[in-house]
């Protein structure tokens, strides 16, 4: 069972609000909701089914901590931060991050951190 650490304090709408302006997209509604009420596992143990299949979860990334990863992923290719656009929210204890995928059509999917980086890579290669 995972035990979620709730805030002292629900973070507000603005703070995500600003998040999402910076990237350009909305963020999933569930994990706003989630996120404003909890911000840590409590024993470091959980794992997350994605697929049927169990995932270690080990923390999530603080929202001022977001557009600086996604802006070091995406340093040097705009055009593909445009229609391939990863934004992790979180990471496990080998520090593969969670991420929300918003493709050409910025719809979101979720997939562990792992296996889109791979996904990802592949991308890339194909396109070079």
């Amino acid at each position: 069972m995972v035990n979620w650490v709730e805030r002292r304090e629900k973070l507000s709408a603005e703070n995500f609000a600003k998040v999402e302006k910076i990237l350009g997209v909305r963020l999933p509604q569930d994990y706003i909701d989630w996120f404003q009420q909890y911000n840590a596992i409590e024993n470091r143990n959980a794992h997350i089914l994605i697929d049927d299949e169990p995932y270690h979860f080990d923390e999530f990334y603080d929202l001022d901590e977001i557009p600086e990863e996604v802006e070091a992923w995406f340093e040097d290719d705009e055009e593909l931060k445009e229609t391939n656009l990863l934004v992790p929210f979180g990471f496990d204890s080998a520090l593969n991050p969670y991420c929300f995928y918003y493709g050409q059509k910025k719809n979101i999917l979720l997939s562990s951190g792992f296996h889109l980086m791979k996904q990802y890579q592949s991308f890339l290669m194909e396109r070079n």
